[in-house]
């Protein structure tokens, strides 16, 4: 099974659009802005649709992105809580 996308993908994801802006993303993740642009432009290649509209000083969301956005945030969620769940799991055997 191929996965469209990494984890932090799906972060730089919700980071620049949390923020509507990459320079702004690029900040709060300690990388440089056109590095996060690439992940994000990768991305949107992987899933095959555009995720953002880039105005000249602006960006926001395309009714994909939007939907998208939602799903990622559900998406982290349940692998976060499931790392989460194994780990007690480990502790409890261990």
């Amino acid at each position: 099974m191929s996965v469209p996308f990494e984890l932090h993908q799906l972060e730089a994801f919700i980071v620049v659009a949390d923020h509507s802006s990459f320079v702004q993303g690029a900040k709060q993740l300690h990388i440089a802005q056109p590095a996060l642009t690439r992940k994000i432009h990768e991305l949107e290649k992987r899933l095959g649709v555009q995720l953002f509209v880039r105005g000249h000083n602006t960006i926001w969301l395309t009714p994909a992105g939007r939907r998208f956005r939602m799903d990622a945030g559900y998406i982290l969620h349940q692998v976060n809580l499931s790392a989460k769940v194994v780990g007690n799991l480990a502790q409890r055997e261990g």
